[in-house]
């Protein structure tokens, strides 16, 4: 029986041992050394009874923040633990022991691979709990129960305050009946402190207060308070963060306002902030801090202003979008943004809004060979203000003398652009002009689909496709022959990106019916892989991927079953065909290569491709117009 007992106790202690050791060894198993950067005590401040305040510095690889408040300067006994997000640098107690002195550390936590980490401690400070004023402690001589330093000095070191004594009055003066306090304390009869100074307990809240001449701005306007009394002293405006639903602040910053050389605080630049006023410690009035509510600045007087766009990427040499849009009885619409630093009545006053129809020719042929709605597009124009807070992201979109867009400014208002076309019109150019001069340009793609959610450029492609082979198939064909047949004309017809024949000085046929405005082609602004492969059957441009055309006619219009199937990476039986990529193509070496394998009935296989040519001239040169099938 004993030595069960000894096992027992044994394996409890191994045990033990474990869990303590699985808590600091994560590292260990890593394999490698994580680093977390510690973090250190700003403030400890008791202003409210039984309550304490702790600020302490942001780290920049912080996951989390563990906040321990013991009354055991070795926190073996009375700890209270708070853990708080990143975004975090404020944490406060309650239901602390007044009067009592507490001790306050801080430290990191970081999480890698799904593992804690956490740095060591900060610095220890200390500080001493308000207690709640009771009319017979605003009579009682102050004899270092509030003690000013402990209860409102910003950091305090615990080891520094380790022998603090209390302190006392050193006018000797216990039996003062004399009253000092000026400021609502009119029945006071107790001493004060050396130099005539209230305690901390019996300092007074401000109970005045502050708003807002207005809330709307303008660059380079003061901002200006009213007080509903006027305050011992001045007030010190500024913009700050909060969080949480405590309101309490995270930062103060002068990203929106700044202070003059009168020491007046004026707007500087166009967003969207909020402001606050904070009062310093008097000799009788604690410190305040008031919320002034958030404002609007507008820049009205120069405004960056531009169109903006969802699918901007950096380095762009235009603004461009594509749009899906429904169709109904042939007209479909969409909405685009031009948003600016000014408020509505300068966009109202100063920017007009213009759309056109520049559809490429060769492009508004097959719409009009389809019979497609082509009618002109129109603009409805709605102007708002933005109402924004403090931080978000939305920003001017605007040209450089290079041609390159960039993001800058602040978006403060914005014109809701509403235009309405037909459904063959594919693309929309959006002119805004300031004050009459153009200002900023704007391509949009409208991309169509029927009210079932059907892209209807896959009716149009099909539709391409099949007229092409009405001309090119013969009765006496065999479906091989049909299948080289489309494929030697696409061939022969179409382009090949990057070549000379796609460029605007080597070929300017190509370039009059396929690009936008003369400025890029088409195929190169927006990506609208069907419509493309429509167009490449019209003298078009298309890589290797035109053997998908080829495909889709054996599928689709010959009835030929695609034989492979890739999870099994089997060929079926019988005639039929199926793409082959990449190694399995004619050309191995190009992994992206699309060539078709066609089987006959015999179990032949042969392979087809079908591209754009590789021609360094013109349509002219090169011969493609005579071959091009547009009736």
């Amino acid at each position: 029986m004993k030595n069960r007992l000894k096992q027992i106790i044994v394996w409890c202690m191994v045990a033990a041992l474990l869990c303590v050791n699985c808590s600091f060894t994560s590292e260990a198993k890593t394999g490698s050394k994580v680093t977390v950067p510690k973090t250190s005590i700003t403030s400890v401040r008791s202003r409210s009874a039984g309550q304490v305040t702790v600020r302490f510095k942001k780290s920049k690889k912080a996951g989390s923040y563990q906040i321990q408040i013991s009354t055991d300067k070795k926190f073996k006994k009375g700890v209270k633990s708070q853990k708080v997000s990143a975004g975090k640098k404020t944490v406060t107690f309650k239901k602390l022991k007044q009067g009592k002195k507490y001790y306050v550390r801080v430290r990191v936590y970081r999480t890698v691979k799904k593992k804690k980490y956490h740095s060591a401690w900060s610095k220890v400070k200390s500080v001493k709990v308000k207690k709640k004023t009771t009319k017979k402690d605003s009579g009682q001589k102050n004899t270092g129960d509030s003690n000013k330093s402990e209860n409102t000095t910003d950091v305090t070191d615990a080891t520094e305050n380790a022998g603090t004594t209390k302190d006392t009055d050193t006018t000797g003066n216990t039996g003062a009946t004399k009253d000092t306090d000026t400021i609502g304390n009119s029945g006071t009869t107790g001493d004060t402190n050396s130099g005539g100074q209230e305690s901390e307990d019996q300092k007074k809240e401000w109970d005045g207060t502050a708003e807002l001449e207005k809330m709307e701005y303008e660059v380079g306007e003061e901002i200006k308070v009213h007080y509903s009394k006027q305050p011992e002293c001045a007030g010190e405006i500024k913009e700050y963060y909060t969080y949480g639903n405590q309101g309490e602040y995270i930062d103060y910053t002068e990203r929106y306002t700044k202070k003059n050389e009168n020491g007046n605080v004026v707007c500087t630049s166009a967003g969207h902030t909020s402001l606050c006023i904070i009062f310093p410690e008097t000799e009788h009035y604690k410190e305040a801090w008031i919320a002034l509510g958030k404002v609007r600045i507008y820049n009205n007087e120069d405004p960056l202003g531009g169109f903006n766009l969802s699918g901007y990427k950096y380095g762009e040499t235009m603004k461009k979008e594509v749009e899906d849009i429904t169709v109904t009885n042939g007209t479909g619409s969409f909405c685009e943004w031009f948003a600016c630093e000014g408020n509505a009545a300068w966009l109202n006053e100063h920017i007009t809004f213009k759309v056109s129809d520049v559809t490429p020719k060769e492009y508004r042929n097959l719409m009009d060979w389809a019979g497609w709605n082509t009618s002109e597009p129109e603009i409805k124009v709605e102007t708002y203000n933005l109402k924004g807070v403090y931080g978000e992201t939305t920003s001017v979109t605007t040209s450089t003398t290079s041609g390159k867009i960039e993001f800058s400014g602040k978006a403060m208002s914005q014109c809701k652009l509403t235009v309405t076309a037909g459904a063959g019109v594919r693309v929309c150019r959006l002119d805004a002009y300031r004050d009459g001069v153009l200002y900023d340009t704007m391509y949009v793609a409208p991309k169509p689909y029927d009210e079932d959610g059907n892209l209807l450029d896959t009716e149009l492609y099909t539709k391409v496709r099949r007229n092409v082979e009405a001309k090119l198939w013969t009765d006496d064909m065999s479906n091989y022959d049909k299948l080289k047949t489309l494929a030697d004309y696409i061939s022969t017809t179409a382009h090949y990106p990057g070549y000379q024949c796609t460029q605007k000085d080597v070929n300017p046929t190509l370039w009059d019916g396929f690009s936008v405005d003369g400025i890029a082609l088409y195929y190169n602004m927006f990506n609208m892989p069907v419509l493309n492969r429509a167009m490449a059957l019209r003298g078009g441009i298309i890589t290797c991927v035109a053997i998908d055309i080829v495909c889709a006619a054996a599928e689709e219009d010959l009835r030929l079953n695609y034989l492979y199937d890739k999870a099994t990476d089997t060929v079926a039986e019988g005639e039929g065909v199926w793409l082959a990529i990449g190694s399995a193509s004619t050309n191995p070496g190009a992994g992206a290569h699309e060539s078709l394998a066609y089987k006959n009935a015999d179990g032949d296989i042969v392979y087809i491709d079908a591209q754009g040519m590789h021609a360094n001239n013109s349509c002219e040169a090169h011969g493609c117009l005579n071959k091009v099938i547009r009736d």
